[in-house]
C-alpha cells in the first residue's frame, strides 16, 4: 500500500479548469436606445391560466406537471431583429414578447459562434440576465436552451467583434411560453426557487448530513415532450466497468408525448437541460439563487427506458446519457445501486427537486413493501414508501420529484420515482418507486429495455455497487485531493476529513519528508493516533474506494 510520494506533492497543487469572464450584456451596459418596436416578435392569442388548465388537467396517476409550452418557431440573425454597428464590431437584438406569459425561455441552434463573440439572455431593461454563451459553450454541441426570463418580454443579443472570421448562425427554433415561472411578483407555489411546499427538507439541513456524496449525483431536469415543458429528477449512477460515463438514471414517464402514450422523439432530448448542484448551501430557504453557481449541461440521449407507458406496464424506468462528460469542478458523484430482492430496506431517503426547486431531502423509516401501482402493472414492480417526520420538516415528493432516486440505508439506489398521493397537507399517503432489479433485465430482453445491459456491460453478475466520484479522470488530470487535517499542529490524535470521503474502510498511511512510512493502517473512522511519532513533519495519505488523498501535518 505504498504511495509515490513524488505523485502526492505533484497532485497538491491548484487547477484552474475555468475562466470566469466578466461580461455583461452590450446593450444595458451601454445605455443603447431600446429595440425598435417594429422589429418585436410578439406571441398573442394564448392565455397563461388556460393553458396551464389545459396541460395539467388530471389524470388517473400523478405524473409530470407540466409548466410551459414549447411554441415553434424559425428566428434568424437574417429575418430577425437589429443589427447596428458599436465602435468595436456588430451588435444584433431581438426581442420576444410573448403576452400574458409568466416567463420567457429559448430554444435553438448556435453554430460558428467565433472568438470573442458573445450572446447574452436577459429582460427588456437589463435587470435579469440569466445566460451568456462563448464559443467554449458550444464547442460539444451546438444547441441552445436557455433558462427562463420571468415576465413578458425577453431580449436576446449577439455580439460579434470585427476581428471575428466567421458569422455565427443563430437559429432560433422555439420559444418557452411559460405559465407556471416564479417572478418577484408572485407568491411561491409556481415553479423554481421557493415554489415546493413547507414541508419539505433542504438537504443540507442535518436530516442530509449523512447524505453528502449522494446528493452530488442527484440532478435537476427541464424537459421538452412534444409541445410542453416541464421538471423532473434524476440521478448519475456508477457502471460496474468504472469508466465513468455521464449516465443518467430518471423515470420513462418524464419523457412520454404529451398524450402519455410512447416515448417522445430522440431530437427534443436535445434541449433538456440538467442542473447540478442547485442546492440552499445551509438548512434555510435562501431568498434568492443570484450567488449559486449556474453548473448546467446541455442535452442527452436515449440509451434505454422500461418501454411501459411510464411504469403501467413496467417499472417505469428511463436511462440517459448526457452529450458531455461531467465538468470535475461540478464535483458530481456517481451512485452505487442494489439490485436484492431479498433484503429488507427499513430506512432511507430519497433526494429530489420538487417543482423545480433547490434540493430536498425526504426520509423513511417504515419497510419498504411491494407494489403494483396500475390495474394493468404485473405484481410488485415497485417499492411503496411512507415517509416520516424528522427535525426540520415532513418530506414528501411532489410534481418535479419524478425520477428522483430511493436510496437505501447503505446509500445505495434500490428504485426511481413513479408517484403517489404524499403531500404535504397529506402526508400519511405513499409513494411508488420503480424498483431497480425490474429496471435490470424485467422490462425486457433488448439492450434498449433494461439497465444491465449498460450499467454492467462486461456481465459480471454483479448485483450491488457502491457509488464512487470519477477518480479515475481526477488521477488523469493529475489531482490527489487534499484532506482537512485538525490538530494541526498535533500532539495524539489526528483527524482527517473530506467532502469525497465516503463511510467505508480507509488505508492510510503516514510518512515523512523523506519518504520513510511510519504508520500503515486501515480504518473505518476518521481519526488515527499519533502518540508514536516523533516530532517533525509528515504526509499523509489516504485511499478510499480507490479515491486519493492526502495533506501535510506537523507532530510536536
Amino acid at each position: 500500500m505504498v504511495f509515490r510520494l513524488m505523485s502526492i506533492l505533484i497532485g497538491i497543487g491548484i487547477s484552474f479548469s475555468a475562466v470566469v469572464l466578466n461580461a455583461q450584456p452590450i446593450a444595458p451596459k451601454y445605455n443603447l436606445a431600446g429595440v425598435n418596436e417594429a422589429t418585436v416578435y410578439t406571441i398573442k392569442g394564448y392565455n397563461a391560466a388556460a393553458l396551464d388548465a389545459a396541460d395539467n388537467a388530471p389524470t388517473k396517476f400523478r405524473k409530470i406537471e407540466n409548466t410551459g409550452r414549447f411554441l415553434p418557431a424559425q428566428l434568424t440573425t437574417q429575418n430577425s431583429g437589429e443589427w447596428q454597428t458599436l465602435r468595436t464590431g456588430y451588435l444584433w437584438r431581438l426581442k420576444i414578447k410573448a403576452i400574458d406569459a409568466k416567463g420567457v425561455s429559448l430554444f435553438g441552434k448556435v453554430k460558428q459562434l467565433p472568438k470573442g463573440a458573445t450572446i447574452n439572455i436577459y429582460n427588456t431593461n437589463g435587470t435579469e440576465w440569466v445566460n451568456t454563451y462563448t464559443a467554449a459553450d458550444f464547442s460539444t454541441q451546438n444547441i441552445l436552451s436557455t433558462e427562463t426570463v420571468s415576465g413578458e418580454e425577453l431580449i436576446i443579443e449577439y455580439f460579434e467583434p470585427f476581428t471575428a472570421k466567421t458569422s455565427a448562425n443563430i437559429i432560433i427554433e422555439g420559444v418557452g411560453y411559460m405559465y407556471r415561472h416564479h417572478t418577484k411578483e408572485d407568491t411561491p407555489g409556481l415553479d423554481d426557487l421557493g415554489s415546493s411546499a413547507g414541508c419539505q427538507v433542504n438537504i443540507n439541513c442535518p436530516e442530509g448530513s449523512n447524505w453528502q456524496h449522494q446528493k452530488r449525483a442527484v440532478v435537476r431536469i427541464r424537459t421538452i415532450r412534444d409541445f410542453v415543458i416541464g421538471n423532473c429528477t434524476g440521478a448519475l449512477v456508477r457502471t460496474v466497468d468504472k469508466k465513468y460515463k455521464p449516465y443518467l438514471l430518471s423515470a420513462m414517464h418524464c419523457a412520454l408525448t404529451a398524450s402519455e402514450d410512447t416515448i417522445i422523439n430522440d431530437t427534443l432530448f436535445n434541449y433538456w437541460t440538467f442542473s447540478f448542484n442547485y442546492e440552499s448551501p445551509n438548512c434555510a430557504n435562501p431568498l434568492s439563487d443570484s450567488t449559486f453557481n449556474k453548473q448546467v449541461i446541455v442535452g442527452s440521449k436515449v440509451l434505454a427506458h422500461s418501454n411501459d407507458v411510464g411504469g403501467e406496464y413496467g417499472s417505469d424506468f428511463l436511462l440517459l446519457e448526457l452529450s458531455k462528460v461531467v465538468p470535475s469542478e461540478f464535483r458530481s458523484y456517481y451512485a452505487g445501486w442494489d439490485i436484492d430482492t431479498v433484503k429488507q430496506y427499513d430506512s432511507g431517503t430519497t433526494i429530489h427537486h420538487p417543482r423545480f426547486d433547490i434540493k430536498k431531502i425526504s426520509t423513511y423509516k417504515w419497510p419498504l413493501s411491494f407494489e403494483a401501482p396500475f390495474s394493468t402493472s404485473p405484481d410488485d414492480t415497485h417499492w411503496e414508501v411512507l415517509w416520516s417526520s424528522t427535525g426540520n420538516g415532513h418530506g414528501v415528493t411532489e410534481p418535479g420529484s419524478s425520477g428522483s432516486p430511493l436510496f437505501s440505508s447503505d446509500g445505495l439506489i434500490v428504485g426511481t420515482l413513479t408517484g403517489g398521493s404524499s403531500s404535504c397537507s397529506n402526508t400519511s399517503s405513499t409513494d411508488v418507486f420503480g424498483r431497480m432489479d425490474w429496471h435490470w433485465t424485467r422490462n425486457g430482453a433488448d439492450s434498449t429495455f433494461q439497465l444491465k445491459y449498460w450499467l454492467d456491460p462486461d456481465n459480471t453478475g454483479a448485483t450491488r455497487l457502491e457509488g464512487q466520484y470519477d477518480e479515475l479522470r481526477s488521477l488523469i488530470e493529475n489531482k490527489i485531493l487534499p484532506l482537512q487535517l485538525y490538530p494541526n499542529p498535533t500532539v495524539n490524535t489526528l483527524y482527517f476529513g473530506s467532502e469525497y470521503l465516503v463511510e467505508d474502510t480507509k488505508q492510510v498511511e503516514i510518512v515523512d519528508v523523506l519518504g520513510k512510512t511510519h504508520i500503515e493502517a486501515s480504518l473505518e473512522g476518521n481519526t488515527i493516533s499519533t502518540s508514536n511519532l516523533a516530532t517533525g513533519v509528515y504526509f499523509i495519505k489516504v485511499k478510499s474506494k480507490n479515491n486519493y488523498f492526502s495533506g501535510k501535518f506537523i507532530k510536536q
